[in-house]
């Protein structure tokens, strides 16, 4: 099937998104993915980035219907999906739709919500349905629901529980412009988004077809494989209390499908995958209490991009954890697992100022520290390799780095 139409489309949406929202074409592109894999998406930043106005500028260019609700500790569910009123005409109870029969439901600020109200979505988002007092009632698709919540402030939140965030397919951030596309903002938007002057360049039908035609796409048994591995990976995992469950391996393989559709392919890569599984593991596992006593965080399920010995790319199993060095520097460590033995890589991930040089590097293996190197001259490109075997861990160390002469040495 030829999904170049669909390909252009992407493109286009994004251009007219644009006129609102700048230099946020990732984040449009990921969503259009969820929208198309019938799945929803948590959008996790600071104030003031553009969460509401991404999803209000995207629900005008699709021509879906779009309802926001302002979440907060005294919604009732009710509020959401709906309640039966009396009617005095009829002498009978009739109901009245929620905010939730709509295509597209921003949820705004959900984590201001109790938990009984959070949960009022749980039914929605799994089967595109709400029941009230033993009524269910469908939910015309296309439906998704965008949330937004504010990693700042803890005060009168309430944290999603993992049922809840399991139902998000992607947890995304908007992070902060360049100055040149705040400056771009500036010119055009800097009174105000103009939403009425967006063009619709779809309609609820076109979305329900497209998402069928998506379901064309071919997954080969080599890619179905490294989905498969990549989600079992998680699950043996010392540092995770809790891998992914198959809830993540059939998003994940949906997500793949319609990205390659947007990307104008019939087919599923495993790049795509790769990509993918940024957004879709992360808030999806649970880290062990120790790994998390040691500073390690859940940062992505994916194949590493590497180079180092020992790691092709066609078999074993990766998993990430992140670390942060003294406040300013983040490094990644991905940890390779084949034929019994594990390689950890860890590879800082920001541009390394003279004055924010690495003094020591360290890395940790089930909460033990196993490497202590003295990282003076580190570079960004700079890649550490731990190998871990039956005798123990770190039996072999291999550092590269770049001394201040500007000549890369290797140290073992």
């Amino acid at each position: 099937m030829d999904f170049t139409e669909l390909r252009h489309l992407a493109e286009q949406i994004e251009t007219e998104c644009g006129k609102a929202i700048i230099g946020k074409g990732e984040q449009i592109r990921l969503v259009l993915t969820s929208l198309f894999a019938g799945g929803h998406v948590l959008i996790d930043d600071i104030p003031g980035v553009g969460k509401t106005t991404l999803v209000k500028a995207l629900s005008a260019v699709l021509g879906c219907g779009m309802v926001r609700v302002q979440f907060t500790p005294d919604l009732l569910p009710s509020d959401i999906v709906g309640m039966n009123i009396y009617s005095q005409k009829t002498g009978e109870m009739v109901f009245t739709p929620g905010p939730i029969m709509t295509n597209i439901l921003l949820a705004d600020e959900i984590n201001r919500a109790i938990p009984r109200t959070q949960s009022a979505l749980l039914e929605a988002m799994e089967e595109r349905q709400v029941s009230v007092d033993g009524v269910t009632y469908p939910l015309a698709p296309p439906f998704m629901v965008l949330a937004t919540q504010n990693p700042v402030e803890t005060e009168t939140t309430f944290a999603l529980p993992a049922a809840q965030l399991d139902r998000f397919l992607f947890k995304l951030s908007m992070g902060y412009p360049t100055p040149r596309e705040e400056a771009a903002m500036l010119r055009t938007v800097g009174d105000g988004a103009a939403f009425a002057d967006l063009r619709p360049l779809l309609s609820p039908e076109e979305v329900n077809r497209f998402t069928r035609e998506i379901r064309q796409v071919r997954l080969s048994d080599p890619v179905v494989a490294y989905i498969v591995e990549l989600v079992q990976a998680t699950r043996e995992q010392p540092e995770l209390a809790c891998g992914a469950s198959p809830r993540v391996s059939r998003d994940l393989f949906r997500a793949s499908k319609a990205y390659a559709a947007l990307s104008g392919r019939d087919y599923v890569t495993p790049d795509d995958v790769k990509y993918l599984a940024r957004y879709v593991l992360p808030h999806r596992v649970l880290l062990s209490h120790q790994a998390a006593l040691s500073g390690l965080e859940a940062l992505t399920g994916q194949e590493a991009d590497a180079d180092g010995p020992g790691q092709p790319r066609e078999a074993g199993k990766w998993m990430g954890v992140q670390l942060q060095l003294g406040g300013l520097v983040r490094v990644e460590t991905l940890t390779y697992s084949r034929d019994g033995e594990t390689w950890f890589q860890a590879k800082s991930s920001d541009a390394l100022s003279e004055a924010h040089r690495l003094d020591s590097l360290m890395v940790y293996v089930n909460g033990a520290e196993t490497a202590d190197i003295d990282a003076n001259e580190v570079e960004k490109t700079s890649t550490l390799y731990l190998r871990q075997g039956e005798e123990g861990p770190a039996v072999k160390i291999t550092f590269h780095y770049t001394p201040a002469s500007g000549e890369s040495g290797t140290s073992e």
